[in-house]
């Protein structure tokens, strides 16, 4: 199993976990089957970098003490899958194609702070009520994936090599234009990356 973490993701997870044992500690429950497993599963981290079954044994601790709790440990977690085995940035290929949807898709000028006119392009939205298509300025286009990174994590990319995700991150088939509001309220859906890898994981 590959090492993942880094040393700031340890230490904002050592954070939370020992906020998570104080909290039971100062309401008498810290001798819980439940809190005990946490605190064995706390025990087992170390600065240094942690297999991914030990970061899976303190989250499965703590979701059944509080789902809030996992939840919270589980974002640091993904993140740091996310940044690892991913690119983090775009080919200037995609960034000429975000430009070239923007003059494809123009909407309707509007004045910014009483100034003049400026140029607006059409984002899609998401399809739903609360993030129907819309005109957005210039500055606000991002490019995102239709099928998420997550997805891909945790179906194909934990067995995958480094150069089969990078090139899977940047396949223009799966690419979608749109403005970074949209873009921050679809993220993964909700879903966390898997803490696992495959036997054809490489990085």
């Amino acid at each position: 199993m590959a090492k993942f973490l880094r040393k700031e993701d340890v230490k904002a997870l050592n954070y939370l976990v020992e906020g998570y044992i104080a909290f039971l500690d100062d309401r008498g429950l810290s001798s819980t089957p439940a809190a005990q497993e946490l605190i064995d599963a706390y025990g087992d981290i170390s600065e240094e970098g942690n297999t991914v079954s030990v970061i899976a044994d303190c989250v499965t601790a703590a979701a059944k003490l509080d789902a809030s709790w996992a939840g919270a440990l589980n974002a640091i977690v993904s993140s740091g899958i996310r940044q690892l085995n991913y690119p983090s940035s775009w080919r200037v290929a995609t960034t000429r194609s975000a430009q070239d949807y923007i003059t494809r898709n123009p909407g309707t000028p509007i004045a910014v702070s009483g100034g003049p006119t400026v140029a607006t392009w059409v984002c899609p939205g998401l399809g739903v009520p609360s993030h129907p298509a819309h005109d957005a300025l210039p500055i606000n286009c991002t490019v995102d994936h239709d099928t998420p990174v997550v997805w891909h994590w945790n179906n194909f990319g934990y067995d995958t090599t480094k150069t089969e995700r990078t090139e899977w991150y940047h396949d223009a088939s799966n690419h979608v234009i749109m403005c970074g509001s949209c873009n921050s309220a679809k993220s993964g859906g909700g879903v966390f990356y898997n803490i696992v890898t495959g036997n054809n994981y490489s990085n």
